[in-house]
């Protein structure tokens, strides 16, 4: 008997006091929403937009854009959403109890894909290297994937340059690019480097000082080897300066004017697979002998 009288004394108070806690429940609550996540992204793709949720679950969101959810069970809450104009914010709010209010905003815009712009075809000899140039549009940085497997990472310049050394013809192009907000295949242009039969220039031997008589003229005809055919230009002076360029000597021999005096002379000769230099080579007089007189 005991027992029961405490059980009823139990029961009749928690009814009694329900109200009022159900009451103070509902004075105190304030559920609130912050929102966050501005964004760029790739065309036809979505963002993420961030809410931070306080207060008792579930939860229902209504949006600026129209768009409600209910029986939200977790915080944060994440919604995608497609690229707008106007910022994304919330507008109605509520908890299991009470509503409450919404604060922030996002705003997911649309960036261009990124581009790639190849350029530098052109025909080298073998073992040559040759430089293709990249011109990229996008934010930066960039990664670049290309068709041989080569990667070009953390690229931070829009103008970039690529150093091939083919064994054969080889079509260059960038397969996959990325930036800093979205990864695409590109139609980038594609750059043809020719391999071409042949070796560069290179002097075999070099007439390195010549002497002639005094106001003769001198032959200069170094040893060449290499693939021709050459385009050759000579020079008056030491080696390697091109400061005195000689008109119209643009074979692989040259003929001096008369000598008079001590002359230095050095040509470059170059193909299609390259460039060589020569050593100075020195003309010189010797004074005629002078006949005895009987």
């Amino acid at each position: 008997m005991n027992a029961r009288r405490l059980l009823l004394g139990t029961v009749a108070t928690l009814l009694l006091l329900a109200p009022a806690a159900l009451a103070a429940t509902a004075s105190d609550c304030s559920p609130t929403a912050t929102v966050t996540g501005t964004a760029m992204v790739c065309p036809n793709s979505l963002g993420v937009i961030t809410v931070d949720l306080t207060g008792v679950p579930p939860w229902t969101v209504g949006w600026n854009d129209g768009f409600f959810e209910d029986n939200i069970a977790y915080s944060p809450y994440q919604r995608f959403v497609s690229p707008s104009s106007e910022p994304y914010s919330i507008t109605l709010l509520s908890d299991a109890f009470c509503g409450g209010t919404g604060t922030g905003s996002a705003t997911v815009t649309e960036t261009p894909e990124p581009t790639a712009t190849l350029s530098g075809s052109k025909t080298v000899c073998k073992g040559n290297p040759a430089e293709i140039k990249i011109v990229l549009t996008g934010s930066g940085p960039w990664n670049l994937y290309w068709n041989d497997g080569y990667r070009q990472l953390n690229v931070i310049t829009p103008a970039v340059t690529r150093t091939v050394t083919p064994s054969a013809t080889t079509m260059y192009s960038v397969m996959t690019l990325g930036d800093a907000y979205c990864q695409t295949q590109p139609m980038s242009s594609a750059v043809l480097i020719t391999v071409a039969p042949g070796t560069a220039p290179s002097f075999a031997s070099v007439q390195n000082s010549t002497t002639v008589l005094y106001g003769k003229r001198a032959v200069l005809s170094p040893a060449i080897s290499g693939s021709g055919p050459f385009i050759a230009q000579w020079y008056e002076g030491p080696a390697r300066d091109a400061s005195h360029p000689i008109a119209g000597a643009t074979g692989l021999t040259f003929e001096t004017p008369p000598i008079t005096s001590t002359r230095t002379y050095w040509v470059s000769v170059s193909n299609g697979c390259g460039l060589a230099e020569s050593a100075t080579m020195t003309v010189d007089y010797a004074a005629p002998k002078r006949r005895a007189v009987r």
